[in-house]
């Protein structure tokens, strides 16, 4: 799978954030890996050749600090994941939950997620999979912030068993990953009360009913300039305008909205200054 950030990066990047916040008097933990705890949990504890199914990755992160998802971040860097896999087994892209604005400092704005958070994977077995017991390993490296910005890592595993007939895993993991799917972002496209807009490079978002919209851009799409102004709106329109250099780009990323029923989130994608398009099944 893609790592979002080498080790080395994250740790350089971290120094120098550390740096700056122990000027400032703050003195954390040193160790970012005690900040967050990861564990991995899933949907079956036996599963047949061929058969598809989910793995969480737990984070429990220590109260008022966060890590950070694949947007884009004017400071943090996103969890990067490398799986060890038996032969011919296979894991898809990680599949997120909406995160949350956090403006730092200075108008910095990332988008993060804090307290807790399960990040899902949908792992495929080969369908010539031999009956018995394998290990899913994985390794994750992460930047955990609040004052400071610390580098953390785990490798963790988990026992899978290959059998002729599948058999779901215990209630608590089974009711971890259905929470986790429910907290998935739904299809824009497909979503009713929702409508989409072009008119050159701006794009209008509309929301019957609305009383805010947030807009979250993903790091593989169009840069949104200003975006801690743009991103978010009181009311059921959002407007979204996109520099010209971004013009063969897709907007790309989360929508929260508000309604007086509660918050929905959602995929949105479509090309700039194009019609509304799928989103390729990024949280499926």
């Amino acid at each position: 799978m893609r790592l979002s950030v080498s080790a080395g990066v994250m740790v350089a990047a971290a120094c120098a954030l550390f740096g700056t916040a122990t000027a400032r008097g703050s003195q954390p933990d040193l160790d970012g890996s005690k900040l967050v705890k990861v564990s991995l949990v899933a949907d079956h504890a036996i599963v047949t050749p061929g058969q598809s199914f989910d793995i969480g990755v737990r984070f429990e992160i220590e109260p008022e600090w966060h890590i950070y998802w694949d947007g884009q971040n004017e400071s943090g860097m996103p969890v990067s994941f490398q799986w060890a896999l038996p032969a011919g087994w296979s894991a898809g892209e990680v599949r997120w939950p909406c995160p949350v604005r956090y403006v730092g400092g200075g108008d910095i704005l990332d988008y993060v997620f804090e307290r807790e958070v399960t990040a899902l994977v949908r792992v495929t077995v080969p369908k010539d999979a031999n009956p018995g017991d394998v290990k899913l390993d994985l390794k994750t490296d992460y930047l955990v912030c609040k004052e400071a910005c610390l580098p953390g890592s785990a490798s963790i595993a988990r026992s899978i068993r290959v059998a002729e007939s599948p058999v779901a895993s215990n209630a608590e993991e089974t009711a971890s990953i259905l929470a986790a799917r429910k907290r998935l972002p739904s299809d824009f496209a497909s979503a009713k009360g929702l409508s989409a807009t072009w008119q050159d490079r701006r794009l209008s978002i509309v929301a019957t009913g609305a009383t805010r919209i947030e807009f979250y851009p993903h790091e593989q799409g169009a840069k949104l300039p200003e975006a801690i102004r743009q991103g978010v709106t009181k009311g059921g329109t959002l407007t979204l305008e996109f520099e010209a250099s971004q013009a063969n780009k897709d907007a790309l990323g989360m929508l929260r909205i508000w309604t007086d029923k509660g918050e929905s989130t959602y995929w949105y994608r479509s090309p700039v200054g194009g019609v509304l398009a799928p989103t390729d099944g990024m949280n499926r």
